[in-house]
């Protein structure tokens, strides 16, 4: 009689380097792209359900990139792979509020003084980031059926 565990395929658990440059160059490259396109689309965007049914394609796509990646670079470890994927979500989210702060800015220059910039450029710093999205959770940024949301149900 055949053994079953020896007929079907089973991850080796093996992450080369390659396979990870390969994963995580992947994962950059969609998530720079994809969050530019997705903090502009958010800001500029008039239909909400537009930007709700961006949001999942932006996901799907930096996930896509992702296991593309690890296809290419032969990673047969999918804890890592998922690690990584993870990884490349948490940066995608940092820069699409880069990009979407940046497009704010660049819109309403008479924000710049809250995070302390003389004119609408594009930033990283952690701190005039959060300055920032607390003013638009405080104020709101746009208004729908009549009213602004604010907080969390912005």
């Amino acid at each position: 009689m055949e053994n079953l565990d020896e007929r079907y395929y089973r991850d080796s658990g093996a992450a080369p380097l390659f396979g990870t440059v390969l994963m995580m160059g992947c994962g950059i490259v969609a998530a720079t792209v994809l969050s530019f396109i997705y903090g502009f689309v958010a800001y500029w965007n008039p239909f909400v359900y537009v930007t709700v049914v961006a949001t999942g394609l932006f996901g799907l796509g930096v996930g896509i990139a992702v296991n593309v990646g690890a296809t290419l670079g032969k990673v047969r470890n999918p804890l890592y792979a998922r690690l990584v994927g993870v990884t490349m979500g948490l940066l995608s989210l940092y820069l699409c509020w880069a990009f979407y702060l940046y497009a704010v800015l660049k819109a309403n220059p008479e924000l710049c003084p809250i995070v302390g910039l003389q004119q609408a450029e594009f930033f990283f710093d952690p701190s005039q980031m959060y300055a920032l999205i607390q003013w638009i959770g405080d104020n709101g940024m746009w208004s729908m059926f009549g009213g602004t949301p604010k907080g969390w149900g912005l």
